[in-house]
């Protein structure tokens, strides 16, 4: 009774807990035995390490736990009065138990064994799908220092981009798969959400690399702690112990170690004109956003997308302040990253980033850390996007931006871990991050932008944006264990409060008018003028959850079953915003109060888990999974009922002067072509009934220890996504929000033909009833598609050979089968049968996502295969050898025609019965790092050369893909040639 009184009376004190809660640190799991096999209850036992040390008894059964540690080295002493005591040395592992058994001698003498029981490579308690980096696939390995650059090690992770040794670095990639959107990625640093959910499923920043101890990344089967069934992003930092440590960095890359791959194709390419050059990309400059040509510099580039140079340094220190009592770490690194585009614009971008932590320990039972972290982003050069080449004014400059007063920007993180009894165990977490950005236009502000899908370029000068966005958060996660039904209880329960704000503003520079040009006449598709206001919103989200579930042994049988609630809300807050400079009297000023939530989901979300060692050693193990999932709500969508949000008219353009920007005298008022938002209301509303997409997934997996460091897996996965949201047109006022009327009318339009090498391509695009859509106001209601799921079926095998015998290595291969159903006639995302690159609406087809990743639009979700190997050898005289590979189906290649769509605008429409039926070449990369280690005393030196694309592969990334277009068929990209990358490290 007294236990359940403290565990009732510690959930009630608590209020909150979040995703991830645990996957920081790892455990250890015991049990102490005498001689003859019965167990040991009221054994004293210890954990030792240079973290600090634990202390607690064992139970009835003779077990023991210690829950949260800090990845390292213990030794695990047991002793009990009338027999010896024994110890264990035992490694730690982020996100895995590792589990011993001692046993003591009846009147023996102390004895500590110098065996090293690391965290087992087949986890009985282990019911997912995930991958572990440890600090040598972080270090050891030719790899590119982001943490997206490193996915393609994860079995079944889709990647919008080839980064080679970092050309890709400085700006986020874009990950989806295994039926899992990009927007269903949480972030966790040291177990603490921080994922931007205005951007929702996006780091809110970049990192220190060599700040990680390891990177964990769960990919199904996910954690009752973890809301989505998408990528769980945990990134791990290292931490102060009992001994100093730290060191330096530098690494050197450099365009003189660089390799040439321009194909055949692209040697007298006119964008490759020494001339085209503009700003810094011809030197070494830190880019200052000028748009100079160099007018000496004649020839051609030997290069498409190239890297000028990227020079990454830091140091990092840790130990203790007061010995098994008090311990700091800190460190500081900078990547400068200077890259040459293919258009010969510049790149630029310079990360800084900075960690300090600090670990206390109180009492031999609780444990305190703060930490704080900021990471300091400048970029000039960085693309919105478009999919065009863009000029240099098209490109923005970005920073950091923070709220006015209060503390300094970055993470602010305090966190309490408390075992009150050996059976009861929680922790707490607390959290202020002041985040945002902005992006500042390099062109001429006076001037406005033109999308000339003709040249296939973006010209003049592009919009501009910021947003601050703070985040407020904290945790609570608990441990209970019991015995019961012959086994044993692991009773876990958590609560979580998350607060996020976002105020942003969207300026559209010059005359606030931008233009989509197809040529004289229709060019495949009419010309089109937008008349846009400035975007200012305000807006904020609020995410509460709660979790509890149970973990079940019995012999070699774990269940685990539980059940999970979200509730998540969004809401507009007061903002104003100015007139259109141009037409004020079609797009006035404004200004909103904001209002109630109009987004508020909550989600159940029940987890069914097992695993069964199929042999009395546990060597081989059977597990499965099957749960739901919500998704999680990107707060900024409630922006579409703001009328201050997205808002513009699209009229017909008539290029009077033909310099191909859109001036005030050329805009056709009596041809509204599109439109979004309202003059001084918004007409859309969202559905009060609409509901959350949910998946519901099932895995299914084997894994077998072959020997005591190398084991085998594979794993079967289903999921099917459901209750997905669309917009379509209202064709009526909806006041009530519910079961609003809307627009079902669709004319089909003549079809568009072009003839390309001989080849004729054809698409056809539908309109909507424009009567309908002014009976509904030009509104768009937010809310189910009815009838349509996304459906994935997967499979991955996995070998991992832990270091030892001088080698080691990983091999990851998955398939992937993810495809869109309907039940009835296909509909898209905003109701027009319009087959399109993004919603091809082909029964039992192929999802096509476009990416959404900083400075790319390239399609990324159909790769049906994909391989990675990595491995490293010792050799003689302390040289390590190491490489990875990775190869891939090629990417999707959808022919289309930009042309009209009526009200729905100008849409990309398909010209071939499949979205994935044309591919680029499949993608094989190898990359190579030789290193020597000498060791000086306590001091180690490591130099280090890293070759990359070692093939010098030239496959192509992306072509224009609009047959409408005279650029159609040229290439856009390529992969990066290859490049050496120096350094060395000094490690103490």
């Amino acid at each position: 009774m007294k236990k359940l009184l403290s565990l009732g009376l510690a959930i009630l004190l608590v209020a909150s807990a979040g995703a991830f809660a645990q996957t920081a640190t790892g455990n250890i799991y015991g049990k102490a035995t005498d001689a003859s096999g019965a167990v040991l209850p009221g054994a004293s036992v210890s954990a030792n390490g240079e973290s600090g040390s634990r202390t607690t008894v064992t139970g009835s059964d003779g077990a023991f736990r210690f829950l949260n540690l800090d990845p390292g080295d213990y030794t695990v002493t047991v002793s009990l009065q009338g027999f010896g005591s024994a110890g264990r040395k035992i490694t730690v592992q982020t996100g895995q138990s590792a589990s011993i058994d001692v046993v003591l001698k009846v009147g023996g003498k102390a004895e500590t064994i110098e065996v090293t029981a690391e965290a087992p490579l087949v986890d009985i308690k282990k019911r997912g799908t995930g991958s572990v980096l440890s600090s040598q696939d972080l270090k050891d390995m030719p790899v590119v220092r982001d943490p997206w650059g490193i996915m393609n090690q994860v079995p079944g992770a889709l990647v919008d981009r080839v980064n080679i040794a970092g050309n890709e670095s400085g700006q986020q990639a874009s990950v989806a798969g295994k039926g899992s959107f990009a927007g269903d990625r949480v972030w966790t640093l040291d177990g603490l959400v921080i994922t931007d959910m205005s951007a929702t499923g996006a780091s809110p920043t970049y990192f220190d690399f060599d700040a990680f101890q390891e990177i964990n990344v769960s990919t199904g089967g996910a954690d009752l702690a973890m809301q989505t069934g998408g990528f769980g992003m945990n990134l791990v930092t290292k931490r102060g112990t009992n001994a100093f440590h730290g060191g330096g960095h530098f690494l050197d890359t450099d365009t003189k170690f660089q390799s040439s791959n321009l194909p055949s194709a692209l040697a007298s390419d006119p964008r490759l004109a020494n001339k085209n050059l503009q700003g810094t990309c011809g030197d070494k400059s830190l880019a200052t956003g000028s748009t100079q040509k160099f007018p000496n510099l004649t020839g051609q580039r030997d290069k498409a997308d190239s890297i000028n140079f990227i020079k990454d340094y830091g140091f990092d220190l840790g130990g203790p302040l007061v010995k098994d009592k008090l311990w700091f770490y800190g460190t500081y690194g900078v990547q400068s990253i200077h890259i040459c585009r293919f258009s010969g614009t510049p790149d630029e971008t310079i990360l800084k980033s900075y960690n300090f932590k600090i670990n206390w320990q109180a009492t031999s039972n609780t444990m305190v850390s703060a930490y704080y972290f900021i990471g300091d982003k400048q970029k000039f050069g960085r693309s919105p996007g478009t999919g065009l080449v863009e000029e240099s004014g098209i490109l923005w400059r970005q920073a950091n931006a923070f709220t006015d007063g209060g503390l300094p920007g970055g993470l602010w993180k305090a966190e309490i871990n408390h075992t009150f009894s050996p059976s009861f165990y929680m922790s707490a977490k607390a959290a202020y991050y002041d985040t945002g950005f902005s992006l500042t236009t390099q062109g001429d502000p006076t001037k406005n932008y033109t999308y000339n899908y003709e040249a296939g370029t973006a010209i003049g000068t592009y919009i501009t944006y910021s947003a601050i966005r703070p985040q407020k958060t904290a945790n609570v996660d608990g441990n209970y264990f019991f015995s019961s039904m012959g086994g044993n209880h692991e009773l876990k329960f958590g609560f979580g409060y998350r607060k996020t704000t976002t105020a942003s503003v969207t300026h559209y520079n010059g005359d606030g008018l931008h233009g989509e040009y197809y040529g004289p006449g229709t060019g495949g598709g009419d010309n089109v003028a937008y008349i846009s206001r400035d975007n200012v919103v305000n807006y904020g989200g609020k995410y509460i959850d709660g979790y509890i579930g149970d973990v079940f042994t019995k012999n070699r049988f774990t269940l685990n079953l539980g059940v999970r609630l979200d509730k998540q809300t969004a809401q507009n807050l007061a903002s104003t915003a100015p007139a259109n400079v141009s037409f004020p009297a079609i797009l006035p000023a404004g200004t909103y109060g904001g209002g109630d939530n109009v987004y508020d989901f909550t989600n159940f979300s029940p987890r069914l888990g097992m695993s069964y060692a199929l042999d009395e050693g546990r060597k081989t193990v059977l597990r499965a999974s099957v749960a739901r999932y919500g998704a999680q709500l990107s707060y900024g969508n409630a922006t579409q009922v703001n009328p201050l949000g997205s808002t513009f008219k699209g009229y017909g353009w008539n290029d009077l002067n033909g310099d191909k920007f859109v001036q005030s005298n050329e805009v056709q008022l009596n041809n509204l072509v599109t439109s979004a938002g309202g003059a001084t209301s918004s007409p859309n509303a969202i559905d009060k009934n609409l509901k959350n997409r949910k998946d519901d997934e099932f895995v299914l997996g084997l894994d077998h220890e072959l020997g005591a460091n190398f084991a085998v897996g594979g794993a079967l996965t289903y999921r099917n996504s459901s209750d997905f949201t669309y917009r379509p047109w209202l064709s009526a006022p909806c006041p009530s929000y519910t079961n609003c009327s809307v627009v079902s009318t669709y004319t089909a339009n003549n079809p568009v033909s072009f003839t390309r090498n001989g080849q004729v391509y054809t698409a056809q695009t539908f309109s909507p009833n424009v009567a309908q859509i002014t009976a509904g106001g030009g509104g768009k209601v937010t809310t189910n598609l009815p009838g349509y799921n996304a459906r994935f079926k997967g499979a991955e095998m996995t070998l991992n050979k832990r270091m030892s015998n001088k080698w080691g290595g990983k091999v990851a291969i998955s398939l992937n089968d993810w495809t869109e159903h309907w039940d009835g006639t296909p509909k898209c995302c905003s109701g027009n049968p319009t087959h399109t690159s993004t919603a091809p609406q082909i029964e039992g087809g192929a999802v096509s996502l476009l990416s959404g990743g900083s400075g790319k639009a390239s399609f990324y979700s159909s790769f049906k295969w994909q391989v990675y190997i990595n491995g490293i050898v010792r050799l003689p005289a302390s040289f390590d050898l190491s490489t990875q590979i990775f190869g891939r189906q090629g990417g999707s290649y959808p022919i289309t025609i930009s042309t009209s769509g009526g009200r729905d605008g100008t849409l990309q429409a398909l010209t071939t019965p499949k979205v994935d039926q044309n591919r680029y070449a499949n993608l094989w990369n190898v990359d190579l790092r030789l290193a020597r280690n000498s060791k000086v005393g306590k001091v180690t030196l490591s130099p280090s050369l890293e070759l990359f694309n070692v093939l010098n592969n030239d496959v192509v990334l992306s072509k224009a893909r609009n047959a409408g277009s005279a650029t159609f068929g040229r290439i856009e990209e390529i992969i990066s040639p290859r490049i050496l990358r120096i350094g060395a490290r000094v490690t103490f």
